[in-house]
């Protein structure tokens, strides 16, 4: 779909508790509506069941049905298009209020595969906020796969091929979802009584209905609405937990059991320091170290196993010295000084450990590393530097901004240069795409200690926005050009 309006059609708002982009333009409303009427004669705010009433209820009868909930949601489309050559994702509303001549869009992002995409899929569903606040989209159709309408397909035909999209084409990704996707859950007619006794009740959301799908597409898929005083209560987290104690023990005590370990661990991190110097390792021996004397300083080295050795030093000493080891071992050491002691305990043993402690009112541990570089590493950074000292040629119309990554995924803050050469935040960068998004991640966690990193950016005139394209090594571009080439960009249209 080739949109080439720009201007101010995207605002930021609130949508399940998140935010999201919301096209508040007419015109890009509009053509975005008549694209998909007609391209692929589906029509958005239409009703998909008739209600069941007393006069229906035998034709309804007559035919093989599959059944699923009706929720308290919202009935929306999702609509996998691009735009400006960008993966958009749109939740349309089916419902329109009155007063207004289109239905509300949002545009949120997915990670389904790029083919989806660029051909146009549509979902429908409905929205559902449960009795702990959490949103997600309950998929019931199908109506568009890769440009191919599904209206001859029954609906066991759509759901097997929802689920495998969901399966092979699709990624979870709870940071980046406006809210998470699930299927609808089907249902034959001798299953009716488990499924409004068993599984209805059960659920985190009320179901305020039927739904029965038709096996015969010339056939209308109906809706039974369940009266208010008759409504399903669902049961609460407490209720389901006690249930599943019961019905499976099994699982509830592992879920538990493991619950458990985790406080355990937590509460095992914690450790006591009461000014003294702990050194501990993992074998079994002991060594002592006495003076005589007065003392301003205490060391203590402690390890595991079995074993003595006494040191005894005779004076006037500033430090005491405890050395504990463990290990099969049996060995004396004596020193003698004044003002000073040294209480070194060697015992040879099974475990092999060896402690010494030394104190004169001051601890002091000393540590050495070796470091070794190989060749190919050496070979390695001589062509990282050689990619560092190389300049690279900026496309037409496209600039450098330095990228710093932030804590939220796929967020990343572009800076440039202000009129006095200092680094200030532009903007926030355009990830329009999975393949984008994992250059950067990747890029990124390969080097956690870069305060960022430069890159040629390219913009996008639909969403007013720069969209970071390759890592180059160029200078920063100033403010000052950026707007102007902007500028230029918008009023080419």
């Amino acid at each position: 779909m080739a949109l080439t309006l720009t201007g101010n059609i995207l605002s930021k708002i609130s949508f399940c508790d998140k935010q999201c982009s919301n096209v508040n333009d007419n015109k890009i409303k509009s053509q975005i509506i008549q694209t998909i009427d007609s391209k692929y004669s589906i029509q958005i705010v239409k009703r998909d069941y008739n209600i069941i009433n007393p006069n229906i209820l035998r034709n309804v009868s007559y035919h093989q049905h599959i059944l699923t909930t009706y929720t308290h949601g919202n009935p929306y489309m999702l609509y996998l298009t691009k735009i400006d050559n960008i993966n958009c994702a749109l939740f349309i509303d089916k419902k329109l209020k009155d007063g207004y001549t289109y239905p509300k869009i949002h545009c949120v992002k997915y990670r389904f595969s790029d083919e989806l995409y660029e051909k146009d899929t549509i979902f429908t569903g409905e929205l559902v906020r449960d009795n702990e606040r959490r949103w997600f989209f309950l998929i019931d159709n199908i109506l568009l796969y890769k440009g191919m309408k599904t209206n001859e397909k029954n609906i066991l035909s759509k759901f097997e091929l929802i689920n495998t999209i969901m399966e092979n084409e699709y990624t979870q990704d709870k940071f980046l979802e406006i809210c998470p996707l699930f299927i609808k859950k089907l249902f034959l007619y001798k299953d009716i009584k488990k499924m409004v006794s068993e599984f209805m009740p059960n659920l985190s959301y009320i179901c305020k209905g039927i739904v029965f799908y038709t096996l015969n597409n010339k056939h209308t898929n109906y809706v039974y609405m369940i009266p208010r005083d008759s409504q399903i209560l669902i049961k609460s987290s407490y209720e389901i937990d006690d249930i599943v104690q019961d019905k499976y023990p099994d699982l509830w005590n592992k879920n538990h059991s493991n619950n458990n370990e985790i406080l355990q661990i937590t509460d095992s991190i914690f450790v006591n320091d009461n000014d003294n110097c702990y050194d501990n390792s993992n074998r079994n021996s002991n060594s002592n170290g006495n003076s005589n004397g007065n003392s301003n300083g205490n060391s203590n080295g402690n390890s595991n196993g079995n074993g003595n050795s006494n040191g005894n030093s005779n004076g006037n000493s500033n430090g005491n010295s405890n050395g504990n080891s463990n290990g099969n071992s049996n060995g004396n050491s004596n020193s003698n000084g004044n003002g000073n002691s040294n209480g070194n305990g060697n015992g040879n043993s099974n475990g092999n450990g060896n402690s010494n402690s030394n104190s004169n009112g001051n601890d002091t541990i000393n540590i050495d590393k070796n470091t070794t570089i190989t060749e190919s590493e050496e070979k390695e950074k001589e062509k990282e530097k050689e990619l560092e000292n190389k300049l690279f040629e900026i496309e037409k119309n496209n600039v450098v901004f330095k990228v710093l990554k932030t804590d939220m995924p796929d967020i990343y803050n572009l800076y440039c240069n202000d009129n006095e050469s200092h680094l200030m935040k532009h903007s926030i960068a355009l990830i329009p795409n999975i393949k984008i998004s994992h250059h950067l991640y990747y890029t990124f966690n390969s080097k956690p200690d870069n305060l960022g990193l430069i890159m040629e950016c390219k913009f996008s005139k639909v969403f007013e926005k720069w969209i970071p394209i390759k890592f180059v090594n160029n200078n920063v571009f100033n403010k000052t050009i950026i707007e102007k080439i902007e500028k230029n960009l918008k009023d080419s249209e």
